[in-house]
């Protein structure tokens, strides 16, 4: 089973520090409402690392999948996100949502990978040529 312990350390260091950026700017800019929501889009962001950690080990559990397997496991993902965009939409319409805090906040997922990501390749560059 897939554990978060499991993630490489330079990437919780990428999701932290894009998360304490985006904490920050809302700190900064936006109101108190703001600040709880930016904190509530970064809790999502690591739910979500989570969330597709757990369905990649479970789909990999034996081996290489299947087709059906990976269709499957994109539907179940597609799913949850359809269900979490309505749970927003809802929040933010019963105006318990500050949208702009929460997208900040799950905006350090969209930050931290692609750095981690480049990072990666900076260091691994002279194995991978």
């Amino acid at each position: 089973m897939f554990k978060l312990e499991s993630l490489p350390g330079s990437l919780w260091l990428a999701l932290l520090a894009a998360s304490g950026l985006a904490l920050a700017a809302g700190i900064y800019f936006l109101p108190f409402k703001g600040v709880f929501n930016v904190l509530m889009g970064i809790g999502a962001a690591f739910m979500l690392i989570y969330f597709i950690g757990r369905m990649t080990a479970k789909a990999l559990k034996n081996g290489v999948p299947g087709k059906s397997l990976i269709i499957k496991t994109i539907l179940r993902f597609y799913l949850r996100f359809l269900l979490s965009a309505a749970v927003l939409a809802v929040l933010a319409y019963l105006n318990w949502l500050h949208p702009l805090g929460f997208l900040l906040g799950f905006s350090s997922l969209v930050l931290a990978m692609p750095a981690w990501g480049a990072g990666w390749i900076i260091k691994n560059n002279r194995r991978l040529s």
